[in-house]
């Protein structure tokens, strides 16, 4: 029995032409490029396998940070703190301290205002805790004289109270610098924990002298625009 024809073509040929067709008009898969898959996968899970979340800004490593870093992972390289370092860093503050002493006492009669006082005596204060800390890491006992211990802010007035926090502070580095040269020299090294607190405590104390400083300037400035003002 004859094929039937359509137009000249018989109903197989009609039929796979319609395959073609659609096959043709099919959207095309590309193949999965399991080896791309793979890279891809492995550069998402690599900061999460560390604890990361993709596209976090990492945190500034604080003070804490560091010892803990130094007391828990002992192949770590700590920190290079020696103890000259250390001694010449408490020299620089003393060298400070002076010059700030010698502003004062060239102002013995100034009557600074309450409002850079307050400031002022905070700076002292921070400067009387970061001491405190940086002499106990040495193993030496703080030991304030009596008018600083008392913290009377009515004794006397502002620049000679000033004047005796500053001293006070100065003998207190002064110790601590001896103390770490004794040790240098009898060849008795603290840990690197509590050299590198110290060098953080007196980096502090250095920046809270630079602002006082700063801060005494500008109180002194304005008694002097003052009195060129009455005058």
């Amino acid at each position: 029995m004859s094929e039937d024809k359509i137009g000249g073509e018989t109903a197989d040929e009609l039929v796979a032409l319609k395959e073609i067709s659609e096959e043709s008009q099919a959207p095309q898969r590309v193949p999965a490029d399991r080896e791309k898959f793979n890279t891809l996968m492995q550069e998402q899970q690599a900061p999460m396998a560390q604890g990361k979340v993709p596209g976090e800004v990492p945190q500034q490593t604080t003070l804490i940070d560091t010892v803990r870093d130094l007391n828990y992972s002992p192949n770590k390289s700590s920190p290079t703190v020696s103890t000259d370092k250390l001694i010449s860093q408490t020299k620089e503050a003393i060298n400070r301290i002076e010059e700030i002493k010698h502003t004062l006492s060239s102002s013995p009669d100034a009557h600074i205002k309450t409002s850079f006082q307050g400031l002022l005596q905070n700076k002292l204060t921070h400067i009387n805790e970061s001491l405190k800390i940086a002499l106990s890491r040495a193993g030496i006992e703080f030991n304030p004289t009596e008018g600083v211990a008392s913290k009377d802010k009515t004794l006397g007035g502002a620049v000679t109270r000033f004047l005796g926090f500053l001293s006070d502070g100065q003998g207190q580095l002064e110790n601590l610098g001896t103390e770490l040269q004794t040790m240098s020299d009898r060849g008795k090294d603290l840990t690197p924990v509590n050299m590198l607190a110290i060098q953080v405590k007196v980096g502090q104390i250095q920046q809270e002298l630079e602002l006082f400083s700063s801060l005494l300037n500008k109180a002194l400035e304005s008694i002097k625009t003052i009195m060129n003002i009455q005058v």
